[in-house]
């Protein structure tokens, strides 16, 4: 039964109110509920801000960029280019033990347990993993895809040469902070710039006055002369006897400059060298520079400053002669000449059979103080800063007596470096002033000084050349060249005295002697075996660093501009 029409329309009303008043609750609820999100929003816009901070994994640094170093010639011994670095940001690592168990193979040398707990610390936002990578080994990590682990360029320094220059140029730290010859000067006296990017430096290239062609033929000459003598190691140097400027520097065994220690942490953080993948270790001498900062006695090398201390102070004069047939004799100690050699000899014998009695009797005649005072004159007792760092101060006897001057006079009791050896040889062939030795090219080098007279430097030459003509130096003679020199074969002195079966030979010369340019000295330690072909035994100077030098002036003088002289023909 149908409701009538009234009831209907009621009815229709009444659903139209209710609908009305729940659509109005709605919007009434919605509207409450945007004011107060918008009050919400005014309150905190109208309160004091809190200081917002944020964890940032960008890496805190202190290196270096540093300009080129060139050799003479402009070629590059030492540049700055830019390196990926790997590192960490351990609150983003997503499984530590799925990030070591992909780098570990990559990175054997580092130590993963340590490293272990520094990426699982994960308030640190920032850890060095492995520092100055190969560009592959860097596309090989990023290949992995591992979260956490980024990467940021730096500068690293990179040496061409290599081991070549590595005593001269030196090697810097992770860092590219100076840590070895040219570049700690460069570092502290020339000036680098710091760098938290991989920005290259804006200065000026630094030159040397090394020739890498020159140092190429001196290292290889010396690395061969080893070989053949079985010498333990080797050092030689070819330096302009007018200005002291070195166009070769060789210590050998030499190092890898990209790395010269076994990787470590150089910041605290486990972090590793360029190389840290495969470290080229090097020999544990290496690292020595026998040259310029290491001292010994180097026997009858020294007996021309002897010679020329005796001539210019008036203890004796050129027309000289000394009886070197006795015994000599002080403090117990006693020296002889072998019958070969023992004579009354002239100054000029005296230097070219290399007298022991000879020397010993000039320097009594001169006397402590005298002795002394020249071979302080001449820089051989003193200590010598350059380039390649600050060489060691001269080992003397204490107290010294009179058999120390007896000795002193051909080479025994006064170490000294190779290098001082040879800038006062300098100074005897030169016209008698002193040089400074150094590897910068530099306008800002001290004023010649004379420590010779003009007069003794002359004979000096006189004797040098005759040496090589028909002494003990006759096998360092090359056809065109007028090298002069001395020869000089020393035991190794040790804690209880001297060990006959370990020797220093050394050869210091110069050429041409008409007008000397360039002085030589070539150094083996401990050779066993001759050089010479024409030898037999007798692995002295004579026939080991005599014949070194020969082999070095041939290859050398060509390529600092000398040429032979033409030799006269016998028909």
């Amino acid at each position: 039964m149908s409701q009538p029409a009234h009831r209907r329309a009621e009815n229709h009303r009444l659903d139209g109110l209710r609908h009305r008043r729940r659509t109005f609750g709605l919007a009434l609820t919605i509207v409450a509920t945007f004011g107060l999100l918008a009050g919400q929003l005014v309150r905190h816009g109208l309160a004091e801000r809190p200081v917002v901070t944020m964890a940032s994994a960008r890496p805190i640094t202190h290196g270096w960029a540093r300009p080129d170093i060139l050799d003479r010639r402009g070629r590059v011994l030492a540049t700055d280019v830019a390196r990926p670095s790997l590192f960490a940001d351990p609150a983003l690592i997503v499984d530590v033990d799925e990030v070591i168990a992909f780098l570990a193979p990559i990175f054997p040398t580092i130590e993963w347990r340590a490293m272990r707990d520094r990426l699982d610390n994960r308030a640190r936002r920032f850890v060095w993993i492995a520092r100055g990578l190969d560009a592959d080994v860097a596309g090989r990590i990023a290949a992995l895809g591992l979260p956490g682990l980024a990467f940021r360029d730096e500068l690293q320094r990179r040496y061409p040469a290599g081991a070549l220059t590595a005593h001269t140029v030196g090697h810097v730290d992770i860092d590219n902070d100076g840590k070895a010859a040219a570049e700690i000067f460069l570092q502290e006296v020339i000036g680098v710039d710091p760098a938290d990017d991989a920005r290259r430096s804006a200065r000026p290239p630094v030159h040397l006055t090394l020739d890498l062609g020159v140092q190429h033929v001196v290292a290889g000459e010396l690395s061969a002369a080893m070989a053949a003598t079985g010498a333990r190691a080797a050092a030689g140097l070819i330096m302009d006897a007018r200005t002291g400027a070195l166009l070769a520097s060789v210590s050998l065994p030499s190092y890898d400059p990209h790395t010269p220690a076994k990787p470590r942490d150089a910041s605290g953080s486990g972090a590793q060298s360029t190389h840290a993948a495969a470290p080229q270790a090097q020999r544990a001498d290496g690292s020595v520079n026998r040259l310029a900062l290491a001292r010994y006695e180097l026997g009858s090398v020294m007996k021309p400053l002897v010679i020329a201390a005796a001539l210019d102070t008036g203890a004796v004069t050129p027309l000289a002669r000394i009886d070197t047939r006795a015994a000599l004799t002080r403090d117990d100690f006693t020296i002889t000449d072998p019958p070969r050699v023992a004579g009354k000899l002239s100054l000029e014998d005296v230097f070219t059979r290399s007298s022991n009695v000879g020397a010993a009797t000039l320097a009594l005649n001169l006397g402590e103080e005298k002795l002394l005072a020249a071979f302080s004159r001449l820089g051989v007792t003193g200590r010598l800063l350059t380039e390649l760092g600050r060489g060691p101060h001269a080992r003397l006897p204490k107290p010294w007596r009179d058999v120390n001057t007896m000795t002193a006079g051909y080479g025994y009791g006064v170490a000294t470096t190779p290098l001082q050896l040879a800038a006062a040889t300098a100074s005897l062939i030169n016209g008698g002033h002193a040089l400074q030795p150094h590897v910068v090219r530099t306008s800002s080098l001290p004023p010649p000084r004379r420590v010779l007279r003009p007069e003794t430097s002359a004979e000096l030459r006189r004797y040098f050349r005759a040496n090589v003509a028909r002494g003990t130096g006759v096998r360092a003679r090359v056809p065109g060249y007028d090298v002069g020199g001395k020869t000089g074969t020393a035991l190794r002195a040790t804690a209880g005295g001297y060990d006959a079966e370990r020797t220093i030979t050394s050869f210091v010369g110069a050429f041409p002697m008409v007008a000397p340019r360039y002085v030589t000295l070539a150094v083996l330690f401990e050779p066993k075996r001759p050089l010479a072909a024409d030898a037999t035994g007798s692995a002295d100077a004579s026939t080991t660093a005599a014949p070194l030098t020969a082999r070095i002036v041939r290859r050398a003088a060509p390529m600092l501009g000398i040429a032979p002289r033409r030799q006269r023909s016998d028909g």
